[in-house]
């Protein structure tokens, strides 16, 4: 690849040998959009058959082999459903979470489409399918800021306005060079993302396998050497509890101030601290700082689901403490405690004590924390156990910050490439 100069519908990376400039489109113009539909739910010989039906909250991975339904042949044709051939792109055209992302797909096999997905067809002597899929991404921004439209439940693509969207092309054999490349990069991500969701499967069950279930005194699994019944305490005689600090908005000040940590600094597990951040000044941080290896809980959130979340705090890059909606869980033993509030006890826990929805505030309250019975074996086998998952949180760790590399460079491609 070689830079080249700024120029009308030329982008500002090129590979090598190509030079003419790029012909700018109506999106409309030269790719045509269609949808499908559901067949009737009153014939269940319709949902029985060889044929992959696909709804648009299956459209997440990049490459689709197969979907939570099938139906029949007689389905197709008594319904709205559309067949579309596989490698055909397809996008997300209405759905509850469609303003999060731009979730475009392709199967790996003739399909069957609802309502909610539309399918790109276009000529292959003007388009090429890579091509199309890799400037699509780089106009993600775009389409999710002018042409999303949001409403009170459901995001829907305003199809007038990208129809008028402007997709600019260049020759066919540089288009493929572009998109072979950018699908390169691609799959390599879907790689490591299938590896990552294996090494969060690995630990799940070991988490089931190496700590009691509900009503036994060991787990499943054990190291040698370790034979004893584990004790029966309460959570809160292992740890202290500390609810977040509550502050105004005349305290928010520059990133010269203390940081604040809040429910997004919990990432999958993992704390992260973000470029968003809030900081606030040091007269309004009452509370004993945020230390590596304590632990940070999400207490309360306007999504339930999230409350309960946690990580164990690590690589502060400065003075920190934790705001009103988070617990600080504070241990010498940060690992093992961290793993054991992801056994199957926590979980419980939570769906049990954690109100929410319909409008409320879900809120984990530290006393019901405290007062859980939890099983602990003896200091040394809860080393053990504290190693092992210390071991396999860093390989995730590492292959998360390896995915979010890939993801960048991906990112970066997509800004250079494309005029």
């Amino acid at each position: 690849m070689t830079k080249t100069s700024q120029k009308r519908l030329v982008p500002k990376l090129r590979f090598r040998s190509f030079t003419g400039n790029w012909e700018q489109r109506k999106f409309g113009d030269i790719i045509s959009l269609t949808g499908g539909g559901t067949p009737s739910k009153a014939k269940p010989d319709y949902w029985k058959g060889p044929i992959v039906w696909l709804s648009s909250q299956e459209i997440k991975e990049r490459f689709i082999s197969y979907g939570t339904y099938t139906i029949s042949e007689t389905a197709v044709k008594d319904s709205a459903t559309k067949m579309v051939p596989a490698g055909t792109p397809l996008i997300v055209y209405r759905s509850g979470i469609l303003a999060h992302t731009f979730p475009i797909s392709r199967p790996t096999r003739d399909v069957a489409i609802n309502q909610d997905i539309k399918a790109l067809i276009f000529d292959p002597a003007v388009l090429v399918n890579n091509f199309v899929v890799a400037e699509l991404e780089s106009k993600e921004s775009f389409i999710l800021h002018n042409i999303v439209k949001t409403g009170t439940t459901v995001q829907s693509v305003n199809i007038p306005d990208l129809k008028k969207m402007e997709f600019t092309l260049p020759e066919i054999s540089e288009q493929e060079a572009i998109g072979n490349f950018i699908e390169q990069i691609s799959s390599t991500i879907a790689l490591h993302q299938r590896e990552q969701v294996l090494l969060q499967r690995l630990k799940q069950g070991y988490l089931q396998k190496l700590f009691p279930r509900n009503g036994q005194k060991v787990s499943e699994l054990r190291f040698p050497g370790f034979t004893g019944d584990w004790e029966q305490r309460k959570f809160g005689a292992l740890v202290e509890l500390e609810r977040g600090l509550t502050y105004k908005p005349s305290d928010v000040v520059s990133k010269s101030g203390i940081r604040v940590l809040r429910s997004s600094n919990i990432d999958n597990d993992t704390f992260v601290e973000r470029p968003d951040d809030v900081f606030v000044q040091q007269s309004a941080a009452n509370l004993e700082e945020v230390n590596n290896g304590d632990i940070l809980i999400t207490a309360a959130n306007g999504s339930s689901r999230l409350v309960g979340k946690h990580a164990v705090v690590k690589e502060l890059s400065g003075a920190t403490t934790h705001g009103g909606f988070m617990l600080l869980v504070r241990t010498p033993e940060s690992v093992f405690i961290n793993a054991l509030m992801s056994a199957p006890w926590y979980r419980k826990f939570i769906a049990t004590f954690v109100a929410g929805g319909n409008g409320a505030i879900g809120n984990l309250k530290a006393s019901d924390l405290a007062g859980q019975s939890v099983m602990v074996p003896a200091k040394l086998e809860r080393d053990k156990i504290a190693e092992f998952f210390g071991t396999l949180d860093n390989a995730i760790a590492l292959h998360q910050q390896e995915l979010d590399k890939l993801k960048q460079l991906k990112q970066a491609y997509l800004q250079q490439l494309f005029v």
